[in-house]
């Protein structure tokens, strides 16, 4: 392989049945994690991916795709809100902890403590200045994106009555219960009009939508576009 040219050895990993995960897919599943909107571990994203892949010997391949993975996981915490510094600096402490790493098992238990070190760090930024009722909506929220999901639904997840939780989402979001969820199912859309390949249909009924026609409209209120066409923009970027 050493004499092969980049575009080769790419052909023959492919034709060996040796696939990188989806970037889109990869990322998605990052930031959902990064979001609270999951407490599980990653099921797709994990460290035999890049076993013999990235270095001859299994541990520094592994090491490798470690280090790769956090390359990814700390930008997009900034891209959340964490502070640039700080989330480098963390990274930085990371790249130490992997290094010294000696084992797989090492390994997976530095892989569990960078995800949630990071969703936590993200979390406590995004919260920092709201009070409880409210951070325990936005998680309750976050959490509910996919499905029908009413402001009496959380309000009473939260444990107050709606009109009062307007009025904390008044003060200290600028904006109705109503209104956020709408943003954030929104942003949720249009993440997966970029990623996915659902149709627009299947997005709709996956965030809760009793009908396609409606949530072209709410999209096209907030987006000023349609999402068929948000969705060919995003594709002729990429």
């Amino acid at each position: 392989m050493a004499n092969m040219t980049l575009d080769e050895t790419a052909r023959e990993q492919f034709a060996s049945g040796y696939r990188h995960h989806s970037y889109g897919i990869e990322k998605a599943t990052m930031r959902a994690f990064l979001e609270g909107k999951t407490s599980g571990l990653f099921k797709d994203l994990n460290l035999d991916t890049y076993i013999d892949m990235l270095a001859p010997q299994p541990l520094r391949s592994m090491k490798n795709g470690l280090i790769s993975f956090l390359t990814i996981y700390c930008r997009l915490a900034i891209d959340l809100g964490l502070n640039a510094e700080k989330s480098f600096a963390v990274s930085d402490q990371f790249m130490n902890k992997i290094e010294l790493t000696a084992d797989r098992q090492q390994m997976d238990a530095l892989l569990h403590e960078i995800m949630t070190t990071y969703k936590q760090l993200v979390l406590r930024e995004e919260y920092r200045d709201y009070s409880l009722h409210v951070v325990r909506a936005i998680r309750f929220i976050a959490a509910k994106l996919y499905g029908p999901l009413t402001v009496q639904d959380v309000a009473e997840e939260v444990g107050i009555n709606a009109h009062y939780l307007a009025r904390l989402f008044a003060v200290e979001l600028g904006c109705s219960p109503a209104q956020y969820i709408r943003n954030k199912k929104m942003a949720e859309a249009k993440e997966l009009l970029r990623q996915s390949t659902y149709s627009v249909g299947e997005i709709a009924s996956i965030l809760g939508y009793c009908n396609a026609a409606y949530f072209i409209k709410v999209f096209r209120q907030t987006a000023g576009q349609t999402p068929h066409r948000f969705k060919q923009m995003a594709h002729q970027e990429s």
